[in-house]
């Protein structure tokens, strides 16, 4: 239900499970945290408040894990991916340049690959936040972003009603 207490969530946007299967990650964008929970619903702990100082967020988005067990937060209006332990202690963060507003992010082999509504493209990032490619692709309104097993990237596309794959 909707609510600020533990367990609550006001807009949950990006949900992200590790590789375990153990933990459940939720993005609450509305209260602008993370919430963490274990796979049978129990709440394990939350992270962040909302600014734009480490570990803060204004929106987070998107969330992914990496095999290491990192999460990846896109902190929506601050314009910024942050990275994370699995117990919430910040690591660090990288901005995304200008107004890229990343609503879904998805991690594979090192690197980390954003959807940029407003900048119709697919960023790829390595985990450290050097930018790998900049505008990976061309994408009209790309609002989610996932790589599979082969390492080949899939995006839908909001403004067409379409779903692309880049080999």
């Amino acid at each position: 239900g909707g609510g600020t207490g533990n367990g609550f969530f006001r807009a949950p946007a990006g949900i992200a499970v590790d590789h375990k299967e153990e933990f459940i990650y939720v993005a609450d964008a509305k209260n602008h945290r993370i919430q963490k929970f274990q796979t049978n619903g129990t709440f394990e702990t939350e992270w962040g408040s909302h600014g734009n100082g480490n570990g803060e967020f204004k929106f987070p988005a998107g969330i992914a894990l990496d095999a290491e067990g990192y999460v990846y937060v896109s902190d929506l209006l601050n314009f910024r991916i942050q990275k994370f332990t699995s117990e919430g202690e910040f690591k660090e963060s990288w901005n995304l340049g200008g107004l890229s507003v990343v609503l879904s992010i998805a991690v594979r082999d090192g690197y980390i690959y954003a959807a940029d509504v407003f900048g119709n493209r697919i960023m790829k990032f390595s985990s450290d936040g050097e930018v790998a490619a900049m505008k990976l692709c061309d994408a009209d309104t790309p609002v989610a972003v996932t790589v599979d097993q082969e390492g080949r990237v899939y995006w839908s596309d909001q403004k067409n009603n379409c779903v692309y794959k880049l080999n």
